[in-house]
């Protein structure tokens, strides 16, 4: 049988001067333009990195292959090495497999190798060196021996977009460009919740206008029709990654392999300018809440990441990339209506309830702007309100005690940082959870635009913070004494202005001697600026205080409400009458 592909070595697709550590390690020079790699004697390329080494543990654990083989394609002489390592991307590892090669011209040969996947470690990569000066990489492949389970595989990709023509015009052009990955396995739905997208459907792209019912409405819209076709699996994306389309190419081979009821996720790279930090790679859930993956180690060079943060432990895989079997949608039914966010983690976390592993292979990943570089007090809302309905869904146990608590500190940490609208929105929040899921349910596009109007000041806009310093900490004697007699600063009018930048950690009481305060995100250009009160410091604190007494009154009956009625709102019948009622 002609060895079957599993993994072809990538090169970086775009911004190749800033990723390309993130692809192959060498001390050779890297064209990506015709994506060779040229070596004189003694240089060596490597590829113990998180695009390119060779997931093994994956394979073991969630697909039906054995053996491994490997391809390459290059010209000159070399020593090709493969290496197996349980370090996460370390430098060093055991040779399993070493020979020698001399290819006179540009070619592609089979090496013979016949490694038995039981006896490697958790990866694998490939150590070329050059024995010959102008010797060139060009691709290598790790193949197996093994039957594939399944051939035949139809493939809907599902994006969710809002008013952002040119993602989708990137996307669509990354599709036309490469007819040799997407042609044979994969069609595009492309749900536009604001219904004002101008392309044309094609064979491989369908565009769908949808109300705006949210991330959730959108991706669940992209759900009932593949569900209503003949497609095998889904994948649910978002419209403002940047991807490698040959992860594409990679999620065909390894479909044609994996068990029954696995979730493929990615882990997420930061959307920055360096481009080589890995941000986060799914999430556990501890004491009833979502706890993100994300690294500790500030190494930006594709290989030292911190080793638990990249063993197969993850339970939530984001929609901003991630592929499910069709079988998912019988098994488990279609998205929780949370309007945007956590809609993928509870999503997720249902399917593992099913008996479905969530995984995510190596080599897997996408540039993404972190949660954290777009928040606003508008998405604080849905966070803190859909925060309680995951774990409510998710079976933690509320102590109407400890609620009170952390309600309450929320609130003074919002009106001692002088974000009295942040307040507003908390207080929204815990109002609307306390009416229940048919109130949310029915009235998710009404609270998503009365949202805009209760955030007009804390909303992010253009600011210019040239002439302010930066809000920062005393710890002098008087400095003490004034954040005790204030409370922390809860009752501080303070004096003068400063920007607090919101991308760095900061202590909860470096801003209150400042009168004004311009919220800045450094990554964007923009803020917001408040101002304190001491009026709106008492009526929201007096608010708050009642907002307890409600608590104790009604969230014993919310929490019911929302764990008997979780079936009927991921249900088909549910969410075809939503999406196809236009009042």
């Amino acid at each position: 049988m002609k060895p079957q592909l599993l993994k072809k070595l990538q090169y970086p697709e775009f911004s190749a001067d800033k990723v390309s550590t993130l692809f192959f390690r060498s001390n050779g020079s890297l064209d990506a333009k015709e994506n060779v790699i040229k070596l004189s004697s003694g240089r060596v390329l490597t590829s113990n990195t998180i695009f390119n080494s060779l997931d093994c543990s994956f394979l073991r654990n969630h697909t039906g292959v054995k053996t491994l083989g490997l391809e390459i394609e290059a010209r000159g002489i070399f020593k090709v090495e493969v290496l197996s390592t349980e370090g996460p991307r370390a430098e060093q590892g055991k040779i399993v497999f070493s020979k020698q090669i001399d290819l006179p011209q540009l070619q592609t040969l089979d090496l013979g190798a016949s490694l038995n996947l039981w006896d490697l470690d958790s990866e694998v990569f490939l150590r070329v060196t050059a024995l010959k000066d102008n010797s060139v990489f060009s691709s290598a492949s790790f193949t197996t021996a093994q039957e594939p389970v399944r051939e035949q595989l139809k493939i809907n990709c599902v994006i969710c977009t809002y008013n952002r023509e040119e993602y989708i015009q990137d996307i669509l052009r990354a599709i036309e460009d490469n007819p040799e990955i997407f042609n044979s396995h994969y069609h595009f739905t492309i749900v536009d919740n604001g219904q004002n997208l101008k392309f044309e459907n094609s064979d491989l792209v369908t565009i769908i206008p949808n109300k705006n019912t949210g991330g959730s409405g959108g991706f669940t819209r992209g759900m009932l029709e593949t569900s209503k076709g003949d497609f095998t699996h889904m994948v649910l994306m978002d419209d403002d990654i940047k991807f490698q389309v040959s992860m594409f190419r990679d999620l065909v081979s390894y479909l044609r392999y994996t068990n029954e009821k696995t979730v493929l996720g990615s882990g997420m790279v930061r959307l920055d300018d360096d481009m080589r930090f890995l941000h986060e790679r799914g999430a556990s859930l501890q004491e009833g809440f979502l706890a993100l993956s994300r690294t500790k180690s500030r190494n930006r060079d594709g290989h030292a990441y911190d080793a638990a943060f990249l063993k197969d432990t993850a339970t939530h895989a984001p929609w901003w990339w991630a592929c499910f079997p069709i079988e998912a949608l019988e098994d488990v039914g279609f998205s929780y209506p949370f309007f945007i966010k956590l809609d993928d983690a509870e999503y997720s976390f249902r399917l593992r309830r099913k008996g479905y592993s969530v995984v995510f292979p190596g080599g897997f990943y996408i540039w993404h702007s972190p949660m954290e570089e777009k928040y606003s007090a508008k998405i604080g809302y849905y966070g803190h309100r859909n925060s309680w309905i995951f774990s409510t869904l998710n079976g933690h146990e509320y102590n109407v005690n400890q609620f009170c608590k952390d309600y309450l500190r929320a609130v003074a940490s919002f009106i001692a940082d002088a974000k009295y609208e942040h307040a507003d929105v908390l207080h929204k929040a815990l109002t609307d959870f306390l009416k229940g899921p048919d109130f949310i349910a029915s009235n998710a596009i009404a609270i998503n635009a009365e949202l805009g109007t209760l955030v007009q000041n804390e909303a992010f806009k253009k600011v210019d913070i040239s002439n302010l310093e930066e809000a920062q900490i005393s710890n002098s004697k008087l400095a003490r004494a004034v954040r005790r007699l204030t409370l922390n600063g809860f009752l501080a009018n303070g004096r003068g202005e400063a920007f607090v930048d919101l991308l760095k950690k900061q202590p909860k009481t470096c801003k209150f001697l400042k009168r004004r305060l311009t919220y800045y995100n450094p990554i964007f250009g923009v803020g917001y600026t408040v101002e304190r009160s001491l009026t709106k410091t008492i009526s929201k604190s007096i608010r708050a205080l009642w907002d307890l007494i409600r608590i104790k009154r009604s969230l014993s009956s919310a929490l019911t409400s929302f764990e008997t009625t979780k079936d009927h709102y991921v249900s088909a019948e549910y969410w075809e009458r939503l999406l196809a009622d236009d009042k």
